[in-house]
């Protein structure tokens, strides 16, 4: 026998490619650890998980030569990758 839905409302939320952004001069400190603590947070109290098997930081310009720390989530440091762009050529 199959559970009936009709007196229960279900839902299901997904979200999928959520990105965060800072834009920093070399002297700045970043605050993407806090942007992604924030996240996991909020995700968290709402019943929601951020995966962090697909979770990834970019980093593009000059900043790819002196980095800031890498992000974790959850205490598991998040997979970095580098971009060169346009102007660094």
């Amino acid at each position: 026998m199959f559970p009936s839905y009709e007196t229960e409302k279900i839902t299901h939320n997904f979200v999928d490619d959520t990105t965060m952004a800072e834009i920093l001069n070399k002297s700045v400190v970043s605050s993407m650890q806090l942007f992604v603590d924030e996240l996991v947070q909020q995700g968290t109290e709402v019943g929601m998980i951020v995966n962090g098997r697909k979770t990834k930081k970019i980093l593009f310009g000059s900043i790819r030569e002196d980095p800031p720390l890498l992000a974790t989530l959850k205490g598991t440091p998040v997979h970095l990758y580098t971009c060169r762009t346009r102007y660094d050529i």
